[in-house]
């Protein structure tokens, strides 16, 4: 393929992804974007990476600089990737709320409204990407998938997003900036080391298991995954299955 040849196929994509941005920058839905000195920051995309680490909203310096995951948590998350043996420049980044929680009174995180406020900008912005895999960050991202859920009984477990853009496989765990506040690695080794089996074999495995609600065969997944079919894929189903109780009311 030539040099110009290359440019005319990618200058779409090109396009499409500028054009997700603007609409992520001229977002107005929730009260948090008309906050003084808050700007929507879109995801930062890397082209044609299967891999998606999703948080919850940006932070000060993301908000300063246009770009997510690029603070202290950011940089702690570089250092947990690269320390399992996964490249951070391989992961898209992302946040499923765009805006700075800045307003006077707000809380670091954002609302459950704000997130719902947001999510065409997420799907808008998933679509581009489509990703095979994404590592969800913390609660709020968690919550954003699956309501009601703590990370830390959903964490390290794989989960089908059937319905997403790409239908991703989805692995919880611990978002790095609760780490640095509260001075615990917890057990993120262990589900980074889980994510990175699940990438490094999701397409080699067979995964013909027997759906554990329905005794029909069920999908390829990867290790230590959901053992139900598409049809009862969930990460609740997994919880009210192996760990009574664990889904909050």
């Amino acid at each position: 393929m030539t040099q110009f040849a290359l440019v005319q196929q990618l200058a779409p994509d090109v396009a499409r992804r500028q054009a997700v941005a603007e609409q992520v920058r001229a977002c107005s839905r929730c009260p948090l974007s008309s906050a003084p000195g808050v700007h929507p920051v879109p995801w930062t995309i890397v082209p044609g990476s299967p891999l998606l680490a999703l948080a919850e909203a940006p932070g000060s310096r993301e908000n300063a600089h246009g770009a997510p995951l690029i603070g202290p948590a950011g940089k702690h998350l570089d250092r947990v990737l690269a320390e399992a043996g996964l490249d951070p420049a391989s992961f898209s980044r992302g946040n499923v709320a765009n805006c700075y929680p800045a307003l006077e009174g707000h809380s670091s995180a954002p609302t459950a409204g704000e997130v719902e406020a947001c999510r065409p900008n997420f799907l808008a912005q998933l679509e581009l990407i489509k990703p095979r895999f994404i590592l969800v960050l913390g609660n709020v991202a968690l919550n954003a998938l699956y309501s009601g859920l703590s990370i830390s009984a959903a964490h390290g477990l794989w989960w089908h997003e059937a319905a997403l853009p790409g239908k991703p496989w989805c692995l919880a765990t611990y978002h790095p900036s609760a780490l640095l506040r509260s001075g615990s690695r917890k057990t993120t080794p262990e589900d980074l080391a889980i994510f990175r089996q699940g990438i490094e074999q999701g397409e080699l495995l067979e995964g013909r298991a027997t759906c554990a609600m329905c005794r029909q065969p069920a999908c390829p997944r990867p290790p230590k995954s959901l053992p139900f079919c598409d049809h009862h894929l969930s990460i609740t189903d997994l919880l009210a299955h192996y760990f009574p109780g664990a889904v909050c009311e």
